[in-house]
């Protein structure tokens, strides 16, 4: 006849000890919101050092793809408020596909409307124009690269936003560049724990 624990008796003691560690957990939850007021009252602002200690705890890779998608989100929306894609985003983009172009014309590159379009001055911007193109382009299948706009004229933005914007609406299935890369599990070695559900929940 064993001497040893019931189960019922090592039930209750891994139970005791999560409770304990939760204890902890919430203890240290009021200490940090302590910290967050006391910087809170030397005119920080919580929301970012928030989203800096997130960023923080990432991994660089992962937080520039999340931006970027983020990014992309924004645009296709009509919410860039005037930012066109960055390079990064455009990358991303044309990695997924990206349309041969071999006669360069109406919709290559910086070139074309660019220079000649600035030159023109605010009251000749029409962003709408420029939005249909967008979208007339990524129907056609033009690289989002192509957009025609050089930086700075506003007209780029609204470019990307009709091209996102309709490259996105086919009602099928969203494009791959909107979609988290797929983690490589291989990569990961044996116990270590996913950063990714790290600090969820945590305000």
């Amino acid at each position: 006849m064993s001497n040893g624990p019931t189960a019922a008796q090592m039930l209750r003691g891994f139970v005791d000890e999560i409770e304990t560690i939760e204890d902890r957990i919430e203890e240290l939850k009021l200490e940090r919101d302590e910290i967050y007021a006391r910087a809170k009252t030397r005119g920080f602002n919580k929301k970012a050092i928030k989203k800096i200690v997130k960023e923080r705890n990432e991994d660089s890779t992962s937080r520039i793809e999340f931006e970027e998608q983020c990014e992309l989100y924004r645009v296709s929306l009509g919410r860039s408020k005037g930012k066109p894609l960055s390079d990064g985003a455009r990358d991303r983009i044309s990695k997924e596909s990206e349309a041969p172009d071999d006669d360069d014309q109406g919709g290559g590159g910086n070139s074309g409307a660019g220079p000649e379009s600035q030159a023109e001055g605010p009251a000749a911007v029409d962003l709408d124009a420029a939005r249909d193109e967008g979208r007339e382009a990524a129907r056609e299948g033009v690289s989002v690269l192509k957009n025609p706009y050089m930086a700075g004229d506003p007209r780029r933005a609204a470019w990307d936003e009709g091209w996102c914007a309709e490259s996105g609406s086919d009602g099928m299935d969203i494009p791959d560049a909107w979609k988290p890369k797929k983690k490589d599990k291989k990569k990961k070695s044996d116990g270590e724990p996913d950063k990714s559900d790290a600090g969820e929940g945590a305000e």
